[in-house]
């Protein structure tokens, strides 16, 4: 399975989002994306490191030579729709289960 490095950058403590974080990923543009995530790791202070599953779509070189992966983010892991991020390839990684 793929994953797309996050930054976690607050805890969602109330209510019916107890045990949610929220993260923020920044695309190949420099634009940042938030999604809500429920938490599977041991809680610390913001902002820490995060991780959200994926499925690599494609991956090509930029004018700029910069090596770019279109991946499609399970938001959250549980929830049946994705959304389409283009990410610098060092912000993917894969873990065997």
């Amino acid at each position: 399975m793929h994953f797309v490095r996050t930054e976690i950058i607050g805890d969602a403590n109330d209510g019916p989002w107890s045990g949610w974080v929220m993260c923020r990923l920044t695309d190949a543009c420099g634009r940042e994306v938030r999604f809500l995530e429920e938490l599977s790791i041991p809680r610390g202070r913001p902002p820490r490191q995060g991780a959200i599953a994926c499925r690599v779509i494609r991956r090509r070189h930029d004018r700029r030579g910069r090596e770019l992966v279109t991946v499609d983010v399970i938001w959250p892991a549980c929830a049946p729709w994705v959304t389409r991020q283009e990410v610098l390839a060092d912000q993917v990684f894969r873990e065997d289960a």
